[in-house]
């Protein structure tokens, strides 16, 4: 709700800036003297801080909380989307030096990796360079 709120105040920060600029603009435009150079300046300047508030404003994201009731309990559902979903699962695994043995993956880029786990629980991608050519011939993919 709050995100929300800060947008809508952004978009309108952002109209504004590109009123303001077009009024700038069109006075200076007019105006031959040093006076409209600054004018046509000061529009320049805050069609560029109207450009900034609009990029912030298309490259955020509004988080919703999706909750759904089961009985007595209600339950968070998640929103967020895989972070390896696009990955083709193969027939290969890999061990690594301690012994644990993980599956190999390929990206939808090609690129060959397995799933490991920091100890906060957060997945990320170990590239296996050394062994993608072979398979990705495998697969066709290389």
């Amino acid at each position: 709700m709050v995100e929300s709120i800060i947008k809508v105040i952004l978009c309108l920060a952002a109209g504004l800036a590109f009123a303001y600029s077009y009024r700038f603009n069109k006075r200076g435009c007019n105006d031959k003297s040093w006076k409209g150079t600054i004018d046509v300046l000061r529009g320049a300047m805050l069609a560029i801080v109207g450009a900034i508030l609009m990029c912030i404003v298309f490259t955020t994201t509004v988080r919703a909380q999706n909750v759904i009731r089961k009985g007595d309990t209600f339950e968070q559902i998640s929103t967020k989307q895989e972070k390896f979903a696009g990955a083709l699962k193969t027939k290969y695994t890999y061990r690594d030096s301690n012994g644990v043995v993980y599956p190999i993956y390929i990206s939808k880029h090609n690129k060959v990796f397995i799933i490991r786990t920091n100890k906060k629980g957060k997945k990320y991608p170990y590239y296996l360079k050394d062994i993608e050519e072979q398979i990705l011939r495998e697969y066709g993919r290389g």
